[in-house]
């Protein structure tokens, strides 16, 4: 790990379908291949990332994006080794002294294949070394994927519905008490 922002460098991953992808920390300069991954999402991936039918990604929010500090906001993606076309980020952002919110988006072609749980272990394993125990999501309730992805991570959480919207509350402070269950990913 880089001692400096705690993020190691590219580390390769292997998906469950045999493909290799590179999981790194994202960069400032990562803000065009943010737009570029959102446009090959589907509708529906869009909708549940971000609520509504966020047709494209504006260029000052791709850069927000990108633009993390490692402490408060973090993000990690996973890309292609040839091109370095994204096809997933995992992030969080502080929104108190111990707590993140926390989110995903895996290109369509991708989803199911683990790279879910592995972006959030790292988000964790940051999260923690950072001083924040408690991750927090609100999550769309047909969005399945994603709820099995928090709750199967073995951690102890509190969930909430509030008519079309599930709050998950996942305390990270320590290891999880059971080994993570495969997720969907």
């Amino acid at each position: 790990m880089n001692g400096e922002t705690g993020v190691a460098g590219v580390d390769a991953f292997q998906l469950r379908d045999g493909h290799l992808l590179h999981i790194r920390g994202i960069e400032p300069g990562d803000w065009t291949r943010l737009i570029e991954l959102h446009k090959r999402l589907s509708a529906e991936t869009r909708r549940l990332r971000f609520f509504v039918k966020l047709a494209r990604l504006s260029p000052s929010f791709a850069r927000r994006l990108a633009t993390v500090d490692f402490v408060d906001r973090a993000a990690f993606v996973a890309c292609s080794p040839g091109s370095g076309d994204l096809h997933a980020v995992g992030r969080y952002e502080r929104v108190a002294p111990a707590t993140a919110e926390i989110a995903f988006v895996v290109e369509d072609r991708f989803q199911g294949l683990g790279l879910g749980p592995e972006l959030f272990d790292r988000l964790v394993a940051l999260a923690r070394q950072n001083g924040i125990n408690e991750f927090r999501a609100e999550v769309l309730v047909e969005n399945r994927r994603m709820i099995s992805l928090l709750k199967d991570a073995g951690y102890p959480c509190r969930t909430s519905v509030d008519g079309t919207v599930e709050a998950l509350v996942l305390d990270i402070s320590n290891p999880p008490a059971t080994p993570p269950a495969p997720g969907p990913g």
